[in-house]
């Protein structure tokens, strides 16, 4: 209600006072092409739905694609949006592509909110980033919980990659297992794009674990999962958000049982929005993803009728200021730095079941 109060506020400033009322210039770099092209879509959709609720040119945006965790075409997206569109704000998918262009961003002055995830490597990426997304870290430390306490499994193997991501959840899972009492009894470590794990399985297979944790994700992901299966590996399977989906989907009976945390939400009246928008239902992991492109916008809207009732002027540095003093429900969660630059949200457990995720625990 109070964003509505924000919008219906802006409209009689702007009728009263044209003047103050200038566009926000907004960018994006999304991956809208490649293996999650349509996480983009997702995050744009819900983009989209926003910028259908508000006036008509109170925010302008411009996309830029950002392939697969391309950090080198991000930059050349970021900067494009910055020199070509004077861009005010830009709203970014992940950590891991931000921070190829963090340091740009605090050079030239320009706030970014980071979408789909967060981590503790946030804090370092100075005073112009921000993140509304799921923290990576807890991901990790939630699935060592279920791993142990819930499937009752004392012994593990962990299969992390070569990537910053990866890394992450598993140093954040394997010190919280460890602290529940649970034993790593071998650690190997692989590349995203190797496709053939089956002599790691077999010594794996061998030995005392009682399952597999592997935050893995494209070629690394799908051949684990599925290898798995085909040298008739009994342990349980689990893995990190990096199985999305389409992975499910693609692997069916090779993930049936397969644990995992990953973004959930459920909201009718966003996903009613949403099949109007595109013409189809979504997933509720889908349907997180718009509901974080959606509170983007939302934030950025607010900023603006906040500046504008102050009779402050319009800039990427009075945006990131007023960034930081919202307080203003959203759809994923409720949107309050609290002086912060991150709202760090928490995966649910899912499990796979005839290609689809099934919520185990929020």
């Amino acid at each position: 209600m109070r964003v509505k109060s924000f919008l219906l506020g802006f409209l009689l400033f702007c009728n009263l006072n044209p003047a103050w009322c200038e566009s926000v210039r907004v960018g994006a770099t999304l991956p809208l092409s490649g293996d999650y092209s349509f996480v983009g879509l997702a995050l744009q959709r819900g983009m989209q739905i926003a910028l259908n609720e508000l006036p008509p040119g109170q925010i302008e945006i411009w996309y830029e694609d950002e392939g697969v965790v391309d950090r080198a075409k991000a930059v050349t997206g970021f900067q494009k949006l910055v020199s070509t569109n004077s861009v005010q704000v830009v709203l970014g998918s992940t950590v891991n592509t931000v921070t190829a262009y963090a340091p740009i961003a605090a050079q030239r002055k320009i706030p970014v909110i980071t979408l789909w995830d967060s981590n503790a490597s946030l804090d370092k990426l100075g005073e112009y980033i921000f993140s509304i997304g799921y923290s990576t870290e807890r991901a990790g430390e939630k699935i060592a919980r279920y791993a142990f306490e819930q499937l009752k499994l004392s012994k593990l193997a962990l299969v992390s990659a070569h990537d910053e991501w990866s890394e992450l959840v598993a140093s954040a899972f394997e010190a919280t297992y460890r602290k529940l009492g649970g034993e790593i009894v071998t650690h190997e470590s692989v590349s995203m794009t190797d496709s053939d794990l089956r002599s790691l399985i077999t010594r794996i297979k061998a030995g005392p674990a009682q399952g597999i944790f592997a935050p893995l994700y494209l070629n690394a992901l799908s051949a684990l999962v599925r290898q798995t299966k085909e040298l008739g590996y009994k342990g349980k399977v689990l893995v990190a958000d990096g199985m999305v989906d389409a992975d499910a989907q693609q692997l069916a009976a090779s993930a049936e049982g397969v644990v995992l945390t990953q973004i959930w939400l459920d909201s009718p009246t966003l996903a009613e929005k949403y099949k109007k928008l595109c013409g189809e239902s979504p997933s509720p992991f889908a349907l997180s993803l718009a509901a974080l492109g959606y509170d983007g916008i939302q934030l950025v809207a607010a900023a603006q009728a906040k500046l504008n009732a102050s009779h402050t002027p319009l800039s990427p540095t009075t945006i990131r200021e007023t960034l930081l003093t919202l307080d203003i429900p959203g759809v994923s969660t409720r949107l309050n730095f609290q002086g912060r630059r991150s709202i760090p949200q928490e995966e649910s457990i899912v499990e796979v079941r005839s290609g689809k995720f099934h919520k185990l625990q929020d």
